[in-house]
């Protein structure tokens, strides 16, 4: 008899659980939501140096080119201001380059949408993505299209040093 009220009572505190806690649990979420939507993202959260890592997979059209695929590293430094600078070091298909960069960027406040811009002078290209709202990390990918009219498949992932 006593291992039935054993399980018994150990019935009752897991259903009590399941029923009680997704509604604390909700509530406790609501209010990191509600702190979250407080904070916008601007430019300056992204300042300072960011490691970077990425690649470029070639799409069907482009499978033949000896220049893919391609893997990045860099580093990445953001005034806070709208400009960065970035040092790369660059495998495109087995070519190796070392190249120093720069360009703008911009930041969507309530979503915290950063777009980074790379000048003609410097490739001419163009990523976006999500950023972290509090500037540690950010994911993007290339947006402008090329002479084709199609999107490299390329991304960064940025993490602040």
């Amino acid at each position: 008899m006593k291992s039935k009220l054993s399980v018994k009572r150990i019935f009752v505190v897991v259903a009590g659980l399941l029923l009680v806690g997704p509604v604390v649990l909700k509530g406790h979420f609501d209010l990191v939501r509600v702190a979250y939507a407080q904070e916008d993202c601007s430019l300056a959260t992204l300042s300072g140096e960011y490691l970077v890592t990425g690649t470029v997979q070639a799409r069907v059209e482009q499978r033949d080119d000896p220049g893919y695929p391609r893997v990045v590293v860099a580093l990445w430094t953001f005034d806070g201001k709208g400009n960065f600078t970035a040092y790369a070091i660059q495998n495109f298909g087995g070519d190796y380059r070392e190249v120093d960069q720069g360009g703008t960027y911009a930041v969507e406040p309530g979503r915290c949408v950063a777009t980074v811009t790379f000048p003609p002078e410097t490739g001419n290209s163009v990523f976006k993505g999500l950023l972290m709202r509090d500037g540690r990390e950010a994911d993007l990918i290339r947006m402008d299209p090329d002479e084709t009219g199609r999107v490299a498949l390329a991304s960064r992932h940025l993490k602040k040093r």
